[in-house]
């Protein structure tokens, strides 16, 4: 079982995008006790006045600031407990991780192990494999922490990249908050992750998979799949050479109507 937590946790909150900012707004709406905020550094950051305006809160950080000694240690000042990681791209170093003596929790949307790391919706389809979204402990591996609760989606056949990773985010979203009161209670049993079936990506791997080799023969599963994975609603990244140039290419799919 994970360690209750005090009755009010001092929290430091790591949040980008929406995901972030509508577990923000459900911690608010508990009270829980959020004493610093960590956002992505405004080039890379998404819903960023929404979730201050939702934490309200005078102690906010930069992804890009809290490695340096000089904020660790204003970090440290806060006396934190807790961190949690909602939505947030960066890879949190040993320094850090050690401020929280209740550790940090992290959001993936992979069925951990498999898939650790980038872009686990394009892998789930490229490899046919089994798909979900996780809340587990930060470690210093990426993604490898205990798994603290995970829940599975199933593919449908006519998902592509783009539909995969929307629906994704709801259901981490609900898994978190439907995880929160028994983890702080100290109620949930974490699953020490299966290092020999885990699989891991890198944001370079995808490029691997991008080019379409309009020579080769592929089988048609092989074919679509690939499209599939690297296809989104307004962009693709799937591509192929005529006369030197790239002819980019996605693929749009939907069942057989009911007649």
């Amino acid at each position: 079982m994970n360690k209750k937590l005090p009755k009010k946790p001092k929290i430091i909150l790591l949040a980008n995008d929406k995901v972030g900012l509508e577990i923000a707004k459900y911690l608010k709406q508990r009270e829980e006790n959020i004493v610093g905020l960590v956002l992505h550094p405004q080039t890379k950051a998404k819903s960023t006045y929404e979730i201050k305006k939702a934490v309200k809160t005078k102690n906010i950080f930069y992804a890009d600031q809290i490695n340096s000694k000089l904020y660790l240690n204003k970090i440290k000042k806060l006396n934190p407990d807790l961190a949690l990681s909602m939505w947030f791209g960066y890879i949190l170093k040993k320094e850090f991780i050690k401020l929280f003596p209740f550790g940090c929790i992290n959001l993936h949307n992979s069925y951990l192990p498999l898939n650790r790391g980038k872009y686990p919706h394009v892998w789930a389809i490229y490899k046919n494999s089994k798909y979900g979204v996780s809340v587990h402990k930060v470690d210093e591996k990426i993604d490898a922490g205990n798994i603290i609760a995970r829940k599975e989606i199933k593919i449908k056949q006519t998902d592509i990249a783009g539909t995969l990773y929307d629906r994704s985010l709801k259901e981490i979203i609900k898994l978190f908050i439907s995880t929160w009161p028994s983890f702080k209670n100290g109620k949930i049993k974490t699953i020490k992750q299966k290092d020999k079936i885990a699989t891991t990506y890198f944001a370079r791997d995808v490029e691997k998979i991008n080019f379409i080799d309009i020579d080769k023969k592929y089988l048609g599963k092989e074919l679509i799949n690939n499209l599939r994975a690297r296809s989104f609603s307004n962009r693709t990244y799937a591509y192929f050479l005529y006369k030197g140039k790239k002819t980019y290419v996605k693929i749009s799919l939907s069942e057989q109507p009911n007649f």
